[in-house]
């Protein structure tokens, strides 16, 4: 293992509307950037000083899972617990 591989993410929480997801995790030391994935597949990295990404422009109603690495000199952590959360449902049509 890599000396410099970043303490994994903990205490990822979600919170969700109609279409977007908002997550909050516990800041960890050291790092450069948090890397944020959806089902998978990354879509954001955030500044070592922010622990909240809201994620807009999603399906009402939709299952979705997410997880946050950390990143330090470039390489990932480890994933944080996988967490799923669905988005609410639409009320008007």
């Amino acid at each position: 293992m890599h000396p410099n591989v970043p303490q994994t993410p903990f205490n990822l929480n979600l919170t969700s509307g109609v279409t977007l997801v908002n997550l909050e995790w516990e800041a960890v030391e050291g790092v450069d950037n948090y890397n944020i994935y959806r089902n998978g597949n990354k879509i954001a990295e955030v500044a070592a000083e922010y622990t909240t990404y809201k994620d807009t422009k999603l399906y009402a109603g939709t299952e979705y899972v997410y997880l946050v690495k950390t990143v330090i000199d470039g390489i990932e952590s480890a994933e944080s617990l996988e967490v799923s959360i669905s988005t609410k449902e639409s009320s008007g049509g």
